[in-house]
């Protein structure tokens, strides 16, 4: 689907899947004189009439005959990353036109399924502003999205892991602390877990203690090595240093200490004034308009739910980034990039 966003026509990408197949076929029927039939000026065998007539189907139908079991069993076609269409209802309304399809003979008979992943949940929601919304509903069946573990488990996953495993203490940090970044994500709690046993074993002393020190550094490099793309969107939103409160910051940050996936402008405007409470006393903070501007933005960090009344991140990686990026200081907010490359350069400066 992400090709289908870059051509903004899921038709488009379809047909592009297929490109590279029509240009052998082509190259092969070009290449070879006589045969027995023959199209325009061509000499070409059955054998490559058949071909030929294959790839003048539509390109759907070349996909759904391209993956069908020979066998007659059971197969998939994938459409993946559908989070790159889902806030274009033209490609959304086409999918669902594809979706319809399944039901006719002429494609039925390839017995393949379609098999929608995406990061968002309540998918057939998306599927509800369509014209096909009735029919779609009925044949579409969601898989409940991988589960975040409870805070407990991913604590425990932890402790399992860097304390009984590598004999790593934390000290000055708890190992909550260091779930709480991971969203209790499993692959993530791995992936924060190996930056930080490295960053602890780079260290010249102390190699049994993980500090918060230690925490940021793994942080930091975790951020800036797995969430490029997701920094760098999120640094475009965000107020300059010369803003006095930096209110959008704020609400930034406040948005990435939900639990819950989907949260309404009321409740950022509760959490923002629960955090900021000498900042935000008596003033007119104007959390909406905040939010409607970061969900219009061309490069969002949230967008608005089915339901249009709340908001969520587009992606969980989004709300990890925020969270492990951004760090709450008297009432400012300030980036933990910034205050890793000055603890380097400190450190390096206090080096005989």
């Amino acid at each position: 689907m992400a090709v289908a966003a870059r051509f903004n026509d899921v038709n488009a990408a379809l047909a592009d899947k297929f490109a590279s197949i029509k240009t052998e076929v082509v190259r092969k029927v070009t290449s070879k004189g006589g045969g027995k039939g023959s199209i325009g000026f061509l000499s070409v065998s059955a054998e490559e009439i058949e071909e030929i007539e294959r790839l003048r189907k539509e390109p759907f139908e070349q996909l759904l005959e391209a993956v069908a079991d020979k066998d007659g069993k059971p197969s998939f076609l994938v459409f993946e990353n559908m989070e790159a269409i889902l806030g274009n209802q033209k490609l959304v309304n086409q999918v669902s036109d594809i979706l319809i399809l399944l039901d006719d003979d002429d494609y039925a008979k390839y017995n393949v399924r379609i098999l929608i992943v995406g990061v968002p949940n309540d998918m057939q929601s998306y599927f509800s502003q369509t014209k096909n919304a009735q029919t779609i509903s009925n044949r579409i069946v969601e898989i409940p999205e991988v589960a975040r573990l409870e805070e407990s488990d991913a604590v425990e996953l932890l402790r399992k892991g860097l304390v009984e495993q590598l004999g790593l203490q934390p000290t000055g940090v708890t190992l909550e602390k260091i779930a709480e970044y991971t969203d209790y994500i499993p692959q993530y709690i791995h992936e924060l877990g190996l930056n930080l046993a490295i960053a602890v074993e780079l260290k010249a002393e102390d190699k049994e203690k993980i500090t918060e020190s230690d925490l940021k550094f793994a942080v930091g490099d975790w951020i800036s090595s797995s969430f490029t793309s997701d920094h760098t969107a999120m640094l475009s939103k965000m107020n300059s240093k010369s803003t006095k409160v930096g209110r959008r910051n704020q609400v930034i940050f406040a948005m990435s200490q939900f639990e819950k996936g989907d949260f309404s402008y009321r409740d950022v405007e509760t959490e923002v004034r629960r955090l900021f409470p000498n900042t935000t006393d008596q003033k007119t903070l104007n959390v909406s308009q905040i939010l409607s501007e970061l969900a219009a933005d061309p490069h969002p960090i949230i967008r608005k739910s089915p339901r249009g009344d709340t908001y969520r991140f587009v992606s969980p990686k989004m709300k990890i980034c925020i969270r492990g990026s951004l760090l709450e200081s008297g009432e400012k907010i300030e980036r933990l990039d910034l205050l890793i490359a000055d603890l380097k350069k400190r450190r390096r400066d206090a080096q005989p």
